[in-house]
């Protein structure tokens, strides 16, 4: 029973950070009209946050080779600064959000505190849903003596991601220790993937490793299934907002995102990049419906764009 404890903790603990990484970006960048959904928001602003800083951590000081074919051949490092993963910078990463949620007290001028106080309790019945809709989607991997592990029913990216995370969670870009000298038709594809298209998802695993200081491979399953909770959320809040349900029709939609089989296929497979960027997509798909319901001037959609591009980043990043 502690073990498995110990996956619902770790869990609660993860989608906290993910909470507080985002809800003061949330309550500054979100168009005035969404800023009752700040809270269901915050999670993926959060994440898209924490790839952000660390892609500019991660790059800082290395010069990347490429070849002929337009592939990273090498990665070398041209400062002194190296930062050796995120063993060595987690808990500077948690400083900005201190002092973006620091800003939006000081702005609360701003910011309709009636409706913040509306949001929040609105904010139980979704939550509650999302939660159940967790621990059911959770049983399996409960069910193994340990459950704070990776598993997959046959395919094998879950095992691409963790090699990943293990890199940006312990070393830099540009070493070359054992396995990361290696070269395959004279590029490092490990490096290439990690570079340019699969940065995302294996690194929010690696920083939470580093945070919680356990390793990297007990993050994988759980990413992908905390991020599956905040993809119940931003469903309600689609439900809510675009559709104009009411509250139990809307439960009632999230309870159906929350337990279809297709989303339990994907995760148990290991496919982690689309389960996060299931998420991201959806807040996406918020931001721009609201933006065609309710926009009629481009000067008017301006106070989107800053949400729009930041969860343009995480969509890029992850998948």
């Amino acid at each position: 029973r502690k073990i498995k404890m110990s996956f619902i903790f770790y869990s609660i603990l993860s989608s906290l950070v993910f909470f507080f990484s985002g809800i003061g970006l949330a309550l500054l960048i979100t168009p005035k009209g969404l800023k009752k959904y700040a809270l269901y928001f915050s999670p993926v602003i959060g994440y898209c946050y924490l790839t952000l800083a660390g892609w500019h951590i991660s790059t800082f000081g290395q010069q990347i080779v490429f070849n002929k074919d337009g592939r990273i051949a090498s990665v070398n490092s041209v400062s002194g600064l190296n930062f050796h993963g995120t063993d060595s910078y987690a808990f500077f990463l948690l400083l900005p959000p201190l002092i973006f949620l620091a800003a939006a007290i000081l702005l609360r001028k701003k910011i309709d505190l009636g409706q913040l106080k509306a949001s929040l309790k609105g904010f139980i019945v979704p939550f509650a849903i999302a939660f159940v809709c967790f621990l059911i989607f959770s049983v399996p991997l409960m069910s193994y003596k340990e459950p704070m592990t990776t598993i997959s029913i046959g395919n094998h990216d879950i095992i691409d991601c963790g090699l990943k995370s293990r890199f940006l969670k312990e070393f830099s870009l540009s070493d070359t220790t054992g396995y990361l000298s290696h070269l395959t038709d004279g590029h490092s594809s490990l490096k290439h993937d990690v570079i340019t298209s699969r940065f995302g998802a294996p690194f929010a695993a690696a920083y939470l490793a580093s945070l919680f200081s356990l390793e990297a491979y007990q993050f994988q399953s759980l990413i992908s299934h905390i991020f599956f909770m905040f993809g119940v959320l931003l469903f309600y809040a689609l439900a809510r907002e675009i559709f104009k349900y009411g509250e139990f029709p809307s439960a009632a939609v999230a309870a159906l995102y929350g337990l279809s089989p297709t989303l339990y296929y994907i995760a148990y497979q290991g496919f982690q990049p689309q389960m996060v960027a299931m998420a991201i997509v959806a807040g996406f798909f918020f931001l721009h419906f609201h933006a065609v319901n309710n926009v009629s001037t481009l000067r008017k959609y301006y106070p989107y764009i800053p949400l729009a591009a930041l969860l343009n980043w995480g969509m890029s990043i992850t998948y």
